[in-house]
């Protein structure tokens, strides 16, 4: 009788698992101008960094904060990309120079 019982609760609680619905929102987020957009990471406050190409380069890294896209290219880099965000607002990333060497950089305080 117990092993009934514990075969239909099994049961009962598939069965419920199977019927709820999850809601998912998504949303398009695209760089202004760009031909490509692929987002990295977002912080608790909802900031995001990604990558973004537009016209022939090869990619800049991008801080998204509300409806506000900030371009984020090291200097002298040919290529710079935005990974990770804190709190803080530090973002993490990688850029290359024209050695073709990936390095990674720490932007603080803007």
């Amino acid at each position: 009788m117990k092993n009934v019982l514990l075969v239909a609760l099994v049961a009962l609680g598939l069965a419920s698992a199977v019927s709820a619905q999850s809601t998912f929102i998504f949303k398009t987020v695209d760089a202004p101008g760009a031909t490509f957009t692929r987002l990295h990471n977002i912080n608790r406050q909802g900031d995001i960094v990604g990558l973004f190409r537009s016209g022939t380069s090869l990619g800049h890294g991008f801080l998204l904060h509300g409806r506000t896209f900030q371009q984020i290219d090291f200097p002298g880099a040919i290529f710079t990309s935005a990974r990770g965000i804190n709190s803080s607002r530090e973002i993490t990333g990688g850029y290359v120079h024209t050695n073709d060497i990936d390095h990674g950089f720490l932007l603080k305080d803007g």
